[in-house]
Parts: structure tokens; sequence; C-alpha cells
């Protein structure tokens, strides 16, 4: 309704006669205020602070159109210059460019210095155009008078800032809300107004009110007004969630048009050394030297940002290979990495330089404490397990959990039938102490296989299913026990089952 509104009411102010034009032209500039207002108060933004400077920018404004028509409509003359309406016009135009970099910040949490680079570099690149042909022309035109020469500057500088401000709405990551688009497009209507109104003052055409320049300006009050009434204006300035990478990426037509900033300086003074005109060096060599600057610092951000990716991807890949061969539960080897480090082993040991033992352990009675209590308590049980086990054997050894409640231990080095027996009957011992898990306790036992490896080659495999067989004989002899694969009963053949260790 208010677009509308507005739109018509352009419509309306080119068709008034002269004085009453300037009325409508205010009235237009107090709507688009009373729209800030009823939209902030209607949608609450949390982030208040850019939306009051807003509102003080746009009152600004219309005190500066109510100024200027003091002079034109009651006194009945041209404003001087500078006169008292530039006293409200340009603290507002200042404070627009304030508001938006207030709410840029919140909105990528100060994350995203590429785009503020990116900005900067085309921001540059248009104060060096915009020197060469607007502003030092209008110094020049201001006869050395000092006041004259200091509007004829500090317009055209608000300009360039709002060219930043602009950029940087433009280049912001993540999904762009309408009342955000909207807003970019007011400070390009105010932009493109400033520069023919500049143009026009230079070229000795006088502006008149009333004429279709105002369109611009009036365009703005009203796309600024709908903007402020748009439900997505409440988001514009909360943080974006993720929050964005450090730096953004540079896409083809970001690329471009930063390629395009950073050739104005020298390109601005070729054409002017082709007409012969004031080259302005000064001017032109500060602004390529700041220029060149600014794109080593976005080189910088874009390196930087290259090294964080990689070392991201590193840790990612080293996370995966982690999981893809550890267990998640007690974090022991997984049976993949297990059988790695049992080839390896076996495979010194073949050559002489070491002895090989692999003790298969399996939990007694875990079911029933994982049925009591639940799998949680069951998973803190076993990750207590795999850690009683760790501590029971060497640094050289390997403890793996292979799943379920079964564990294995790779026994490398100084190995023989001694120090495998007393391991695994260490380890009986520790795993049949009580657990405590939250208010209650759990007891589980251990039964234990032992595969020792002999002189002839034996397979991983081989030696683990050797392992598991003597652990199976050592359940059925009662639990809580160990046996040694390959030791036979004279009697009757069996595995030997070894009396239970003491607790």
């Amino acid at each position: 309704m208010f677009m509308v509104a507005g739109l018509a009411g352009i419509a309306v102010f080119f068709a008034l006669p002269s004085g009453v034009e300037n009325l409508w032209y205010d009235l237009i500039g107090l709507g688009c205020l009373v729209a800030m207002i009823i939209g902030i108060w209607r949608y609450r933004p949390t982030y208040r602070l850019p939306w009051v400077l807003l509102v003080t920018a746009i009152s600004l404004q219309v005190a500066g159109d109510l100024t200027w028509d003091y002079y034109a409509l009651v006194l009945d003359e041209d404003p001087p210059l500078p006169s008292l309406a530039d006293a409200f016009y340009l603290p507002g135009l200042a404070l627009a460019p304030v508001a938006f970099l207030l709410m840029n910040r919140r909105r990528t949490g100060g994350r995203d210095r590429g785009s503020g680079v990116d900005a900067a570099i085309i921001a540059t690149g248009v104060a060096v155009l915009a020197w060469v042909f607007l502003i030092a022309p209008s110094v020049a035109a201001s006869n050395e008078v000092f006041a004259e020469s200091v509007m004829a500057l500090a317009y055209p500088t608000v300009d360039v800032f709002f060219v930043a401000i602009l950029a940087s709405l433009l280049f912001q990551p993540g999904a762009r809300p309408v009342a955000l688009k909207l807003f970019a497009a007011g400070f390009a209507l105010a932009i493109v107004s400033d520069v023919v109104y500049s143009w026009m003052t230079l070229n000795s055409a006088d502006y008149v009110p009333g004429g279709i320049l105002d369109a611009g300006w009036l365009l703005w009050y009203v796309v600024w007004g709908v903007a402020a009434l748009h439900p997505s204006m409440r988001v514009i300035g909360e943080p974006l969630l993720p929050l964005p990478s450090a730096e953004a990426a540079l896409s083809r037509k970001r690329l471009a048009l930063l390629s395009a900033a950073t050739l104005l300086a020298p390109v601005t003074l070729a054409v002017q050394a082709v007409r012969g005109t004031d080259l302005h060096l000064p001017v032109v060599v500060a602004g390529s030297m700041v220029l060149f600057l600014l794109v080593i610092w976005r080189l910088r951000l874009l390196v930087r940002s290259l090294e964080g990716a990689l070392a991201e991807r590193d840790a990612l890949q080293a996370e995966l290979v982690y999981s893809a061969f550890h267990d998640t539960v007690t974090g022991l080897p997984n049976r993949a990495l297990f059988y790695r480090h049992l080839e390896g082993a076996l495979m010194r040991q073949a050559s002489g330089n070491a002895d090989v033992a692999v003790l298969f352990v399996d939990l007694d009675d875990f079911k029933h404490v994982n049925d009591a209590q639940g799998h949680h308590a069951g998973d803190r049980l076993l990750a207590e397990i795999g850690r009683r086990i760790s501590s029971c054997v060497r640094s050289t050894d390997v403890t793996a959990r292979i799943g379920g409640d079964e564990f294995t231990v790779m026994l490398a080095g100084a190995v023989d039938r001694g120090t495998a027996t007393l391991i695994a009957e260490r380890i009986i011992a520790r795993v049949q102490a009580p657990i405590s898990i939250g208010d209650e306790m759990a007891i589980v036992g251990a039964s234990v296989g032992i595969a020792l490896v002999a002189d002839a080659p034996v397979e991983p495999q081989q030696l683990l299913r050797d392992a598991d067989r003597a652990m199976y004989a050592a359940k059925r002899a009662g639990k809580g026990r160990w046996v040694i694969a390959g030791e036979r009963d004279d009697a009757d053949g069996s595995l030997r089952a070894m009396l239970p260790v003491a607790t």
C-alpha cells in the first residue's frame, strides 16, 4: 500500500504547480519517516541502534527539505552555499552509512572482512573517478571560496561512502532479504541522483525544483519506506546462522567488478592524458597506491582462508581416518587396525626381531548388566573395561575392541608363555573388580584365550582364531580363566583350563 501510494504521489508531484510541489516533496519525505517508525514499532527488530540512526537520518533529510523550502517559498531566494539546509542534509547523509555498517557487522559477526575490503576497493576506484571528474572541477568552480569548496568536497565524499555501503550490501554472504535489497536500491537511486545533480551544476545546467531529477530522490524515500514496512526488515541486522567463514569467496562477477575498480585509476589517468587536461597526478597516484595495498590485503585474506580450509580438510580427514580405525565407545583400535598391527608384528617375528602373542578377552555376564541397566550403562562399562585392559599391558602392546564385549591384546617384543599368562591373570583380576556406574555397582568377569606364535609362519586370521577357540575353552571350563591354544591334556586331548585367578 505504501509503495502504491508513494508511486502515485510521485506522479502527482510532477503535475503540481510551482510552490505546491515543494510541499508535496516534503510530504513524501515525511511519509518515509512515518513508514520507518511504523515498521520499527510493528516488527520490533532486536538490534535497535541502526534503526534509530536511520530514523534520525531521514528526519534530518526532511528537515533539510523544509529548510530549503523556507528559503524558496518564504524568503523567495535560492539557498546560499552553504545554507542551513546543508547543516541538516550532510549529517543525515553521513548517519545512513553508519547504520548499515553496524547492521552488517552484527549480521556477519565481524568475520566477513573480505567483503569489507572488496567494498573499499570499489569505493577507492570510484573516489579517484569522482575526484577527477566531479570534485576537483567543483572545487575549482567555487572560486577558492572556502565554504563553497568545503561543500563541493563534502557531498561527493558522502556519495563515495554510499558506494562503499552499496557494495557491502551486495557482497554480503547468505540470503539477502527483500528489505536489504530495497535499501540497496535506495542507495543506488541517491548516488545516481547526486551524480546527475553535480554534473548539471558543473555544466551550468541549473537545478530546477520539480524536474525529472527529483524523481530519483523521491524514489529513494519511497523505496526506503517500503523496505522499513517489509517483514524482512527485522532480520537484516540479525546474525547469520551459521556465521559465514572468515573470508568471502570471490565469484566471477565479483572478481570482474573488483578488476574494473582497480583499473579506474590508470584508465582515468589515460583519459585525462588523451584529453590534454590536468592529470591530477597526486590524487591518481595516491589512489593507485591505496588500491594496490587493498588488493594485497585481499590476497592475504584469501591465502589465510585457503590455509584455513586446508587445515580444516586435514583435520576432517584425520578425524575420518581415526573413526575408521578406532572404536567409538572405548577409543581403542578396532578390528581393522588391530589386524594391521598384528600383520606388522608377524612380519617382524618372521625375521627374528620379535615374539608375538594374542590374547582374546571376552567378558563374562556382560549381557546381564546391559539388559538390566541399559545400553548407555553398558557403553560406560565397556569404556572402563577398555581402560583397565590397557593398563595391564606394556606400551609396546596393542589393545583393541573388535566387537560387542570382545577385546584383543597383541603382545610383541620379548614374549614367552610366562609373560602372556602373567598379563592374562592381571587382566582377569582387573576386570573382576567392581565398577561404579551411576548409583549402581557392576561386576563382570573375563575369560582369556592365549595364542602363542610357534616357529612356523602363521597368518593373522589363524592366530586370532586360535585365541578365540582358547577363550571359548576357558568359558566352558568355568569362566574367569585363561587357556593357551595348543596345550592338550594327555587324558582326553582337550585344551587345558587353568584354575580361576583369586580376586
